[in-house]
């Protein structure tokens, strides 16, 4: 087996500050995060409202929430009684999380379970699937989100990104490349035993390009296709030397059986395209990003 590990790797969902309202920890952007990049007003997680000024605007992120004791911490509608976050980062049974529904109104529920999706027989991933108590019904207008299941990790490559942060900061990126068969876990130092495919996505010298930070663990990355956000990865990692410069996120289609097959348990269906999305799909993101000067790689699979 390919056991692939050509840096060092750590965890940016611990030891993460609290964050309070008002706060705009959250993503690097390069250029700095503006309004345009802030989906919530600063009154974030008390009160939050709609930013007027939010690039996105367009599309509904209001199956994307937060785990209500820390709002830090993210998490993504995938079925209607199912989320997906990253292990490292996953709520405990009984808490509950949090989302602001395309009415604009705040909505919680109990975290029924947690189950942790496998790589190989026995060796756990950095995935997490959680189960509410009970499905969120259509009236309450919280979306979940489908996935992308392209033939081959080729056919993503250079697909531009819609990139969520902690408190609702969002960015662009594009699909750099893929660790398959990486040693991600335990973070730091890994035990020689493969276990993740993980998107990369690195932090080029593009106006609203994002880099993840301390505390965006679990939150989503998405691809825009046919108008809609499609769910491909959660973050899980940055890389720790040399300095950050790269974002991995363990890669949700890698393993959509194993999901697909969680969701089965209660009678859903992890939604899934499978072809790759038209270029006017992006027209949104190419509008978001210019290029600017000093472009650079650090390296590419």
């Amino acid at each position: 087996m390919n056991i692939t590990r050509p840096f060092s790797v750590i965890a940016f969902g611990l030891g993460a500050l609290a964050v309070g309202p008002g706060s705009l920890s959250a993503l690097d952007i390069f250029g700095g995060v503006t309004t345009g990049n802030q989906r919530f007003s600063d009154t974030f997680p008390t009160l939050p409202t709609i930013n007027g000024s939010f690039a996105f605007s367009s599309l509904d992120f209001s199956g994307v929430g937060w785990q209500t004791t820390n709002s830090q911490l993210g998490v993504t509608m995938i079925s209607p009684q199912d989320f997906a976050t990253a292990a490292h980062v996953a709520p405990a049974d009984g808490s509950s999380v949090t989302f602001l529904s395309s009415a604009g109104i705040l909505r919680s529920y109990t975290v029924n379970s947690t189950f942790t999706i496998e790589h190989t027989a026995g060796v756990n991933t950095d995935i997490v699937i959680g189960r509410l108590s009970a499905p969120i019904p259509a009236s309450d207008q919280v979306a979940f989100y489908p996935t992308l299941v392209l033939n081959s990790f080729n056919a993503y490559n250079n697909l531009p990104l819609v990139v969520y942060g902690q408190t609702g900061v969002v960015g662009t990126n594009n699909v750099d490349g893929f660790l398959l068969n990486f040693d991600l876990l335990p973070f730091g130092n890994g035990n020689g035993t493969a276990d993740s495919i993980l998107l990369e996505t690195q932090f080029d010298s593009v106006t609203g390009e994002s880099q993840a930070r301390s505390g965006d663990s679990g939150s989503p990355t998405f691809i825009v296709a046919s108008g809609q956000l499609v769910i491909v990865g959660v973050h899980s990692a940055i890389n720790g030397s040399p300095p950050p410069d790269l974002t991995l996120d363990s890669f949700l289609p890698g393993y959509y059986s194993g999901i697909n097959a969680r969701l089965n348990l209660d009678g859903f269906t992890f939604g899934a395209l499978t072809a790759v999305p038209e270029p006017g799909t992006t027209v949104l993101l190419a509008g978001l990003a210019a290029l600017a000067a000093g472009f650079w790689r650090r390296f590419s699979i």
